[in-house]
């Protein structure tokens, strides 16, 4: 795959197929860490972000998934990330329950909440998931993976 002329885009040459399975070994995920796991699912727009999202929940038992359009609704294009991190990842890595109601829902009619139960591995999908490493930790990034 090869970015057009002057493009910033990355050059991937060496690919790797893997099946959705294989995946959370590969990320290093079979054995329970201190604090629960957050798995930050980032990319362009229809990338498969939210179909990987879904494939990796069903392969680890319990997870649950925040999208990050869920948190920007109607709220801030840019400014989502410390929403998330302060109301939701820091609490799920501290074991905690989540009920959080983003701050663009409610003036706008959105009832409901994102909820997590305590003991659970997060998932986030979305454009620009990657931001919210700062409540994450140390990172362990993977770089491009295709969907087979």
């Amino acid at each position: 795959m090869k970015p057009p002329e002057g493009s910033a885009e990355p050059v991937i040459t060496n690919w790797q197929r893997l099946s959705v399975r294989e995946l959370p070994e590969r990320l290093g995920l079979p054995g329970r860490e201190a604090g629960n796991r957050v798995i930050l699912v980032d990319g362009r727009s229809a990338g498969g972000k939210t179909t990987l999202a879904g494939r990796l929940q069903m392969v680890l038992p319990g997870s649950m998934v925040v999208h990050t359009d869920d948190v920007a609704w109607n709220f801030s294009i840019l400014g989502w990330d410390s929403e998330l991190i302060e109301n939701v990842i820091r609490p799920v890595r501290r074991n905690e329950p989540v009920r959080y109601q983003p701050p663009g829902w409610a003036p706008n009619g959105r009832g409901g909440a994102i909820t997590i139960e305590s003991d659970r591995d997060l998932i986030v999908e979305g454009v620009g998931a990657g931001r919210a490493n700062r409540g994450v930790g140390p990172c362990r990034r993977l770089g491009a993976i295709r969907l087979r």
